[in-house]
């Protein structure tokens, strides 16, 4: 029950209603964090009692905090379909990006073919939906032949897809640098064991220069190669 919890309250209520609050608040909006925050402190309560107390008394809840009620607050309040819908869009794309081994801080491609007064609902929530999806770019299809470049799942009549730019090609690349990193490392090895054996073997001074020189600029070589891996690693 407490993870159902701590992940309700970080990825429905921090991740995505807080951060959607931020950017596109309404009248009810305060209303509708303290009464889901209320709830969550009463279902955190048994876990935490005296964190939990001590928050409610900050925020001005006041009483006992199985007995607290938000009755005739949300007298105006309703549900709209589009909204919920669009939770649920969002949901889905979260999904996606796992199910196809995308991280979910990692931006993607994204788009929509779907009836026009939805897409034009879609393109009022532009900011949100960049926002909770870390979309790079959206796209309104209205073609369904366009949607062979993305990955695709339909809810209800709305088909969704997400791509995700140059990820091959930074694979590729990333595999590319850890094999010549491979090979180089190999060289200086070979070298490493050759020089000692030259020397025993009375071998020309200028040839053991020259694999001296060699290995120096592998090592030169491997701290490039090292540093340009490191530097990937640190913007993915």
């Amino acid at each position: 029950m407490l993870q159902k919890v701590i992940h309700t309250t970080k990825e429905d209520f921090c991740d995505k209603y807080l951060e959607i609050q931020k950017h596109h608040d309404t009248e009810n909006g305060s209303k509708v964090t303290l009464w889901c925050l209320g709830n969550l402190l009463k279902m955190l309560h048994p876990f935490i009692p005296f964190i939990t107390q001590q928050i409610r008394e900050t925020i001005g809840l006041e009483g006992p905090i199985l007995a607290q009620k938000f009755k005739g607050q949300f007298g105006d309040i309703s549900k709209n379909y589009k909204t919920q819908l669009f939770m649920d869009i969002i949901d889905r794309f979260l999904v996606m990006k796992q199910k196809h081994s995308y991280a979910k801080h990692e931006e993607v491609d994204i788009c929509f073919f779907a009836p026009l007064d939805f897409l034009q609902y879609l393109r009022k929530q532009e900011k949100i939906l960049t926002k909770l999806t870390n979309a790079s770019s959206i796209e309104y299809l209205e073609n369904e032949k366009e949607l062979e470049k993305y990955y695709t799942e339909s809810i209800i009549n709305i088909t969704i897809g997400i791509k995700v730019q140059h990820k091959e090609v930074a694979t590729n690349k990333k595999e590319e640098l850890n094999e010549t990193l491979r090979n180089r490392e190999q060289e200086l090895q070979t070298i490493r064991n050759m020089i000692p054996r030259l020397s025993a073997s009375g071998a020309d001074p200028e040839v053991i220069r020259q694999k001296k020189k060699e290995m120096t600029k592998l090592k030169k070589d491997i701290e490039e190669l090292q540093y340009e891996i490191q530097k990937q690693k640190a913007n993915k």
